[in-house]
């Protein structure tokens, strides 16, 4: 697998609230990635959720599986396509927010 300059996965999403004058309880999607040495998470990204944005939200917190199945894709395709098969479908999965 090739080295990769993005902050390692997996990201997962916590949601959080606050308040304020103009909209009172707006929930945001934070997109947060394990610290190597087990502290405090790593913030990655934030969306403002609505059905949509929650979507985006998932899609984004797959990105490190989803690089890496198609990573593992492209080094073990003719080796082991059942394994590669269901790398694809676990990172799909997540992207789609069925996974957390």
């Amino acid at each position: 697998m090739n080295e990769t300059k993005f902050t390692k996965g997996p990201w997962s999403i916590e949601y959080d609230q606050w308040n304020s004058l103009e909209q009172p309880r707006d929930v945001w999607a934070c997109i947060i990635a394990p610290d190597p040495n087990d502290a405090v998470p790593w913030f990655v990204a934030n969306v403002l959720c609505c059905a949509e944005s929650s979507a985006n939200a998932s899609l984004i917190a797959a990105a490190p599986e989803m690089y890496e199945a198609l990573d593992f894709v492209s080094a073990h395709l003719t080796n082991d396509p059942l394994a590669a098969h269901e790398r694809i479908r676990a990172a799909l999965a997540k992207a789609r927010g069925e996974v957390i």
